[in-house]
Parts: C-alpha cells; sequence; structure tokens
C-alpha cells in the first residue's frame, strides 16, 4: 500500500537509500539529493512542499520502498526511488510507486510526470507497467579535465543571453526540438524542464539565434545543456562556441572541485564529438519516460446530434457543426425517401 510517508518510516528511508536509483540524474549529480531531508520536509509541510515523499508498506505493514518527486510548475519530476528493483516484486513495487506520484502530481495541479531511467532495465520496465511512454533517448557527459582551445575564432558571434532574447529562443526550440517534446502550455520542451537555467549564452549567426548554451550552478556541480541547429559546422561554429561558454562561466575549471555534466538528448547527438573535444566522456545514457497525468479528449466535429427532420434535410443543432472541410454549416443533406404528403400531391 502506497502512502505519504510518516516519521515512522525514517530509520527505513535511511536503510534504504544506499541502495536505490537517481530518476533524475543532472538534478541529482549537480543539487544532490538528501532522502532524509527531503521526506521530513514533505511530512512537516503536509503536502505543500515541492518535494513529495511516497513509501510502500506490505500486508504487515512493514516499509519496503520509497521514492522522491519534486514538482517544477505543472511538471514531476521523479528524483530517486529505492531500492533498486532487482526481482519481480520490487518491479511491481515500483510501478505502485510512480502510478501514485502521477495520481498525486495531477492533484496539485501537474500535466505530466517524468522519469529517467537507464535505456535497459528493471527501472524501464517498472515504468511502463506504471503507463510510461519514451520520449527520447539521451546521453549524460562529464567534463573530466578541461582542454582549453585558447582564442579559437568562431564563425558566429557569441554573447551572454538577455530578457530580450526570450522569443528568439522560444523559436529555436520550434525549429530544433522534436514535436513530441514540445508542450506550449508548458512553454518549453520537457526535456529541458528539470534544468534551471542560470545563465545562458546565444550564438548568432546573420542576426539569427542558431544556437543556446545554458548552465546551471548547484551545490554539488554544474548542469550545462546545449541546443543547437544542425545545418551548424562542429569545428568552426559548436566547438568555439562552447569553449567560449564555458570559459566564462568556469574561468578555472581545471581547479574547481565541482564537476560538469551536459545532458544531450538524441537530436542533439551530433554535437557529441564537440564535447569529445573539449574533454567530456559519456557516463551515463538514459531514456527520458513521461506519462500524462489527464486524458484529453476532444469531441469529434461529426458528433453532433439531429434536432429535427424536416422533407429531406436535417437540421443540425449546435454551432460547432462542421463539414469535413471544416467550413461552417446549419444543415446536411440527406438523401430521405419522400414524405407520403408530397407523394401524394
Amino acid at each position: 500500500m502506497v502512502k505519504f510517508f510518516d516519521i515512522l518510516d525514517i530509520a527505513t528511508v535511511q536503510r534504504l537509500s544506499a541502495s536505490g536509483h537517481p530518476l533524475a540524474y543532472e538534478t541529482v549529480a549537480v543539487e544532490g539529493i538528501n532522502t532524509l531531508i527531503d521526506a521530513m520536509r514533505s511530512y512537516l509541510s503536509a503536502g505543500y512542499d515541492r518535494n513529495m515523499a511516497l513509501v510502500n508498506h506490505d500486508e504487515h505493514g512493514k516499509c519496503t520502498a520509497f521514492g522522491i518527486m519534486e514538482m517544477s510548475g505543472s511538471v514531476g519530476v521523479m528524483e530517486f526511488m529505492a531500492p533498486k528493483p532487482d526481482d519481480e516484486e520490487m518491479i511491481e513495487t515500483w510501478a505502485d510507486l510512480a502510478e501514485a506520484f502521477v495520481t498525486h502530481a495531477g492533484e496539485k495541479g501537474g500535466h505530466v510526470v517524468l522519469a529517467e531511467v537507464p535505456a535497459d532495465g528493471n527501472e524501464r520496465e517498472a515504468l511502463l507497467r506504471a503507463g510510461f511512454s519514451n520520449l527520447v533517448h539521451q546521453n549524460v557527459c562529464k567534463l573530466n579535465k578541461l582542454i582549453a582551445l585558447g582564442n579559437a575564432t568562431c564563425a558566429a558571434t557569441v554573447r551572454e543571453a538577455e530578457k530580450s532574447d526570450d522569443p528568439a529562443i522560444k523559436i529555436l526550440v520550434m525549429r530544433v526540438v522534436p514535436k513530441l517534446l514540445q508542450r506550449t502550455e508548458l512553454d518549453h520542451d520537457l526535456s529541458r524542464t528539470a534544468h534551471r537555467s542560470d545563465r545562458g549564452f546565444g550564438v548568432w549567426q546573420d542576426q539569427e539565434l542558431v544556437g543556446h548554451i545554458s548552465f546551471r550552478h548547484g551545490r554539488r556541480g554544474w548542469g550545462m545543456q546545449v541546443l543547437f541547429r544542425p545545418d551548424l559546422d562542429l569545428d568552426t561554429v559548436v566547438t568555439p562556441a562552447l569553449n567560449f561558454a564555458i570559459q566564462q562561466v568556469l574561468p578555472s575549471p581545471n581547479k574547481s572541485d565541482k564537476p560538469v555534466y551536459c545532458a544531450l538528448p538524441s537530436y542533439q547527438s551530433w554535437v557529441q564529438p564537440a564535447l569529445n573535444v573539449l574533454g567530456f566522456g559519456v557516463v551515463a545514457s538514459n531514456m527520458l519516460m513521461a506519462k500524462n497525468t489527464t486524458a484529453r479528449v476532444t469531441q469529434p466535429v461529426w458528433s453532433a446530434q439531429p434536432s429535427k427532420v424536416r422533407g429531406r434535410r436535417l437540421a443540425q443543432s449546435g454551432e460547432n457543426a462542421v463539414k469535413s472541410d471544416g467550413l461552417p454549416m446549419t444543415e446536411i443533406n440527406l438523401n430521405l425517401s419522400k414524405p407520403k404528403d408530397d407523394e401524394a400531391n
């Protein structure tokens, strides 16, 4: 049985935390996660904190698993779940916890719940059973040692992004990000939901934004996300732009004790060689999964009900009745048999 975290479960949560699995790699790696603190905040706030902690109890009332989810606006991001699903029973437990998170996210006004799991594994199987679907495959890269390119010439203009650049960034997202990942009500793409941008750089070419690099500063490290048009040249535009942005944010990255992570979705995988040149290496290969909290039903245009029949014409009720070509109409012609009165005449 899944329910909210209770103070009596604190010892079990502490014990199970060591055998858990992060479900939002960049968030956990950059910001860090303290399961006890997040669980206690959820408990003390009575569900009003942005973090939500749920536990699963067996038939004997013993806590067997728990999970942590963060609400980011209208999106729920599952961050951590423990223990790992190593057997069939724990896979079902993960599925139960995931379904409960979706339900509670919907009650808080969330539209969708995200989770990041290994591309092949029991974690993905558990979420599939809970109704999640695959969105996009992505690699997580870590900067091991920055290979500085010096003052490499860039064939584009790179400058720090301003508030006035937001419309251009949205246009870039619409052109580059696959439609499946774009949500108009969220005003951005789902693959960047868990990435909070503290500082960004725009890449301009012929007065048009062709790339965007954003950075997130956390307690344990830096998070970086990139978005480039696929027609750009790696050697003359992408690599120098990345090198410039990193050096501006991290003046001495090799002397810093905070690592830099970059989540690279599959539609930007062509940028991987540029990251390799700068000293990044792949540390994880994950699948971003999602589930909507509500079902959206649109009434078909052909479902309007007839109100009355007069002769050979069927009067249509409602103002939304339309033909197949989308033109408004108030009547539909049908081949009905002649009324007996007409036959008599």
